[in-house]
């Protein structure tokens, strides 16, 4: 009975030993095998974190163990954000300054805390977009061209590009600044050109009246010029019949206005199919279907009648954005540059 109790004892020994070398096998197999990849639930409190956190913490910062409190409150969690990756990598990536960008949502699950990664926004007016200028393909000789005087100028200097505000006198947010767009282009060219920026309309109905006033002083001043340009802008339309894509970008399009009982209308429509027929190569869509507007006298001929070569041109309408009229500036520059070195050869 002794020799048998013993030998029970051994055996329950060896049992036991083998039961705890196995439990402690599996509890560090346990502890250095993760078994998920996502934040601590707080719920737990078990003690270290493990040799292989710590380890993996230390050699790839990507990696990192997660606590309650502190990197060493739990045991055998790490996490890996992959976003987190991204967000070192592309700066417009970010996660601070959450509560400045937008309404701060706490996204909590069974009491996990989710960190959010947002991209932040930003706006850009059309003031600010950076385009890259296309190579400039300069028509005929910018020598010849510099001799060829072009004057620029706005009977209504305040129309402005919204149906909110139809009208504003500075000169960045209205006509003018497609007047300013044109004579860049046409410099580019080499032609010589004066933009007067007179605002005219203060007094709406005596608009022609004071432009004619202006325009009369460079013609004694300077005599004939090789074009003459009184811009403005329509009302009315929609923006479907004033509006092109050409090249991947919106542009306004173009309408001219005459007056039939004018003294120098020979001459004025002459110019004008002139320049119709050169757009449909250079830009089909530049001008509306409807191109031509033609009124019998208009007030004070629209000025017409000062010179063989002065035209009223619109450039979009209220529904169009400035930017859009300032886009088709481009297009017109090549077209009244294909014009000017067309009738100085004939």
């Amino acid at each position: 009975m002794k020799y048998q109790s013993k030998k029970n004892i051994k055996l329950t020994r060896v049992r036991t030993k083998l039961a705890t070398i196995l439990f402690v096998g599996v509890l560090s197999l346990s502890m250095l095998i993760p078994k998920e990849t996502k934040a601590y639930d707080g719920d737990t409190d078990q003690g270290q974190a493990t040799l292989l956190g710590k380890v993996i913490d230390n050699a790839v910062s990507v990696f990192k163990s997660v606590g309650r409190n502190d990197d060493t409150s739990l045991s055998g969690m790490f996490s890996f954000n992959p976003l987190s990756v991204v967000k070192n990598e592309v700066s417009y990536l970010d996660n601070k300054n959450f509560k400045e960008e937008f309404v701060k949502e706490e996204v909590i699950e069974k009491s996990k805390v989710v960190e959010q990664i947002v991209i932040n926004p930003f706006n850009l007016s059309e003031g600010e977009i950076t385009k890259q200028e296309p190579k400039v393909e300069t028509v005929g000789n910018p020598a010849d061209n510099s001799k060829k005087k072009i004057l620029i100028y706005h009977s209504h200097t305040s129309e402005a590009y919204s149906t909110a505000e139809t009208r504003t006198t500075d000169p960045n947010r209205n006509i003018v600044s497609v007047g300013e767009a044109l004579t860049k282009e046409l410099e580019k060219q080499g032609f010589t050109v004066i933009h007067d920026k007179t605002i005219h309309d203060i007094d709406y109905n005596k608009s022609y009246y004071k432009s004619r006033e202006t325009v009369s002083k460079y013609y004694s001043k300077y005599g004939e010029f090789d074009f003459v340009i009184d811009m403005h802008r329509d009302a009315g339309p929609d923006k479907k019949h004033v509006t092109a894509n050409v090249e991947g970008q919106n542009i306004a399009r173009l309408m001219f206005v005459t007056t039939t009982k004018n003294p120098k209308y020979k001459s004025h429509i002459n110019n004008i199919k002139s320049i119709f027929e050169i757009s449909k190569d250079v830009c089909p869509g530049l001008f509306r279907e409807r191109n031509l507007y033609e009124n019998p006298t208009g007030v004070k001929y629209y000025n017409q009648d000062l010179s063989n070569n002065a035209v009223l041109i619109e450039v979009g309408a209220t529904t169009n954005t400035l930017q859009e009229a300032i886009n088709s500036m481009k297009y017109f520059s090549r077209v009244l540059s294909e014009h000017l070195n067309k009738t100085s050869k004939n």
